[in-house]
């Protein structure tokens, strides 16, 4: 694969645009509707816990609050992300630089 390489934030940017572009068929069931929501809303979370989404995440939120998350379901994420990146910057690990002072909801 010489001369490609994955640029992870272009990558969470697309699936971004793409969820918020999202129509369903109107051939759904409610109960469908709910589980693609459902679904969606849980692979939002998992995509706001990747270190590379810090700069999406504002978009993300957004997002999130209008497939129905709480605001507390959003808070609980972005804490587990803060806590896990603050030990590992006490382990010495880089990666706390990408983490910014301020979590923006």
């Amino acid at each position: 694969m010489s001369g490609w390489t994955l640029n992870p934030t272009a990558f969470i940017g697309s699936v971004i645009v793409m969820c918020t572009a999202v129509n369903l068929p109107p051939t759904l069931s409610k109960s469908q509707v709910s589980s693609v929501r459902k679904n969606l809303k849980m692979q939002m979370l998992t995509l706001l816990k990747l270190p590379d989404a810090l700069e999406f995440q504002y978009n993300i939120t957004t997002l999130l609050t209008d497939l129905g998350a709480t605001q507390s379901e959003v808070l609980l994420t972005v804490i587990a992300i803060v806590s896990f990146n603050e030990s590992i910057h006490i382990t010495g690990c880089p990666l706390w630089e990408r983490v910014p002072s301020t979590v923006h909801l």
